[in-house]
């Protein structure tokens, strides 16, 4: 699983983002059933995953997805805690540009 995540992130940095999405999504379905959809590394994960949408102007996929990150983040890390606000301006630049 962590070789996976690592894969997804160096392509999403080479920018090749359709091939980081496939193993970005990969990755969220095994961290929904062995972490839970609230566990930090799958909350970082989905970000990852919107970011990845967002690059390839997916606008729609990636609000969608990314809507209910800021509340999630909130509940588990806290309002101040820069992953929780890095996902609310990830949301914010989305619906920016729908």
């Amino acid at each position: 699983l962590t070789t996976t995540m690592n894969i997804a992130a160096t392509l999403q940095a080479q920018f090749k983002d359709q091939e980081s999405e496939g193993l970005f999504r990969e990755v969220i379905g095994v961290q929904h059933r062995v972490l839970g959809a609230e566990h930090p590394a799958t909350l970082a994960t989905r970000h990852a995953l919107c970011v990845v949408l967002y690059n390839q102007n997916k606008f729609t996929e990636a609000e969608a997805r990314c809507r209910l990150l800021p509340a999630a983040y909130h509940r588990v890390l806290g309002a101040e805690h820069p992953d929780t606000i890095e996902s609310s301006h990830l949301l914010a630049l989305i619906l920016k540009y729908m």
